[in-house]
């Protein structure tokens, strides 16, 4: 009788740690199937700012060229170009944003 009990209370210890890892195992793959569908979903959406990056992009050229500009307005001013009318000079001081910086 007592062997029995015993038996009794490890299969049942035994069927809860069975059923514990299946369920971990199965909640493990929902949540990596949901990350997989967000990483896709990102993935997507960058993309199509890209895309929107480039539209916007071409459509600026066009609105430049249609006016008579010759700069490119997507293009950022340069910042070492400095100001000829003020006396501004570039600052030699600091290297190129493009290069590593040098030893001082």
């Amino acid at each position: 009788m007592i062997v029995i009990g015993i038996l009794s209370l490890a299969c049942f210890a035994m069927g809860f740690a069975i059923a514990w890892l299946v369920r971990t195992a199965w909640v493990m793959t929902q949540i990596s199937w949901s990350q997989e569908r967000m990483e896709n979903r990102v993935r997507y959406w960058q993309g199509e700012a890209i895309h929107a990056r480039k539209i916007a992009a071409d459509a600026l050229r066009q609105l430049a060229a249609i006016r008579g500009e010759t700069e490119d307005p997507a293009a950022p001013p340069d910042p070492w170009a400095g100001d000829p009318s003020r006396g501004d000079q570039p600052p030699y001081d600091q290297p190129p944003y493009d290069q590593p910086p040098y030893d001082r």
